[in-house]
């Protein structure tokens, strides 16, 4: 029994040993499964984060193939955008924003009306807007004389005066020289009668100012004056005929350089005809013993408003009847012949003058012939022939 005891005991010490080795405690299980689990989660994570960082870069790639393609189409968008913009604008800019255009030698521009002044009955002052362009003092400088209708211009330091502009009347293709009075950086101006048989005098008095333009080209030299080139000049104008003579007259004075003293003989059929009265009156004040104005009235009447100041006529003037006092200027009443030339004290021939003439055609015709053509002065008759000037002294605008 003992013997069966003890063999027992070690029986069951030897199992017991047995499945110790074959069956470790739960401590050592729990330490092997938690050992076990760290590493799968270690190695999850491991393998989480290689996907994570795979699908990041996956990602990230994905994103910048994305924001390239996204750039460049923002990129060809913009640029057709741009582009397209600016072919709109060269189509379309002179609709969308007329620009403000200056007088050419060659090219026909189009110059808005800004302002209408009547002056009187018949003749009002017109303003239209230019821009004024002008070349370089060295591009002038290297532009001879016959080249200079080659440069952009529109200010009478360019062109000098007197010089005029072409306007054309679209409708019946006709165009006519007008003198502008004034040039200015943005506009100029033009004094323009109206004639009931003028197809382009008719059509600027119909302009509506702020809506309607002029078709114009210019400026042209009308006379080559240049300083100095005669002692004296005597001009003879009638009506609208004044605007060249206005445009030289104050050339002359403003320039120190030019001694050229001046005889003004100026027609009007009334009192009130009288354009740039003030204007001239002015300048006699200022140069006295440069210009001198003589004003020729063919009807003077006490009862019409005078476009000057009338004063009684002096003692010693005789009393005479046919003349009238202006401030500072004389008046003559009746039609300009030689009877008033020689009351004007216009220098004889052998003094050598130089004589302008411009006005109505039948008062040039009177005075010194036909004037043919623009180029074409023609023979001199007339008063001027009689009183013994010549050709080379005589120039009909």
């Amino acid at each position: 029994m003992v013997l069966l005891a003890s063999l027992g005991l070690r029986t069951a010490r030897f199992g017991f040993r047995r499945n110790r080795l074959a069956y470790p405690p739960i401590q050592q299980l729990r330490a092997v499964s938690l050992q076990t689990s760290v590493s799968s989660i270690s190695n999850a994570n491991t393998n989480t984060n290689v996907n994570i960082m795979t699908n990041k870069s996956k990602k990230k790639a994905t994103f910048d193939d994305n924001t390239e393609r996204w750039v460049m189409r923002s990129l060809v968008a913009v640029t057709t955008v741009v582009v397209g913009l600016n072919i709109y604008w060269e189509i379309y800019k002179d609709e969308l924003y007329p620009r403000q255009l200056s007088l050419e030698y060659y090219n026909f521009n189009k110059f808005p009306l800004l302002a209408v002044i009547p002056v009187t009955h018949d003749t009002s002052l017109f303003r239209f807007k230019a821009a004024r362009q002008i070349p370089e003092q060295e591009e002038l400088q290297k532009a001879h004389a016959k080249d200079r209708r080659n440069l952009t211009l529109t200010t009478n330091e360019l062109v000098p005066a007197p010089n005029h502009i072409i306007i054309k009347d679209d409708t019946c293709q006709v165009g006519r020289a007008y003198t502008p009075i004034s040039y200015s950086r943005d506009y100029f101006d033009l004094l323009v009668k109206k004639y009931p048989d003028g197809s382009v005098s008719s059509m600027i008095h119909n302009l509506i100012p702020g809506k309607d333009f002029i078709l114009a080209r210019g400026p042209i030299l009308s006379f080559p004056y240049t300083e100095n080139m005669a002692d004296h000049i005597v001009m003879i104008a009638g009506g609208t005929g004044i605007t060249p003579m206005y445009q030289l007259i104050k050339r002359i004075l403003k320039d120190s350089t030019d001694k050229t003293s001046i005889s003004l003989i100026y027609g009007s059929k009334t009192e009130a005809d009288i354009l740039l009265g003030n204007e001239l009156q002015i300048l006699a004040q200022k140069f006295p013993d440069r210009l001198k104005v003589n004003h020729v009235v063919q009807n003077i009447s006490s009862n019409e408003l005078p476009a000057l100041t009338r004063v009684a006529v002096p003692a010693d003037n005789g009393g005479d009847a046919n003349k009238t006092g202006l401030t500072n200027l004389l008046a003559h009443r009746g039609l300009i012949d030689e009877k008033v030339l020689i009351e004007c004290g216009v220098p004889r021939p052998d003094e050598n003058p130089l004589v302008l003439v411009c006005g109505p055609d039948a008062m040039v015709e009177y005075l010194a012939g036909e004037k043919r053509a623009e180029n074409n002065q023609g023979p001199l008759k007339g008063v001027l022939a009689k009183m013994g000037y010549t050709t080379q002294q005589v120039f009909k605008f």
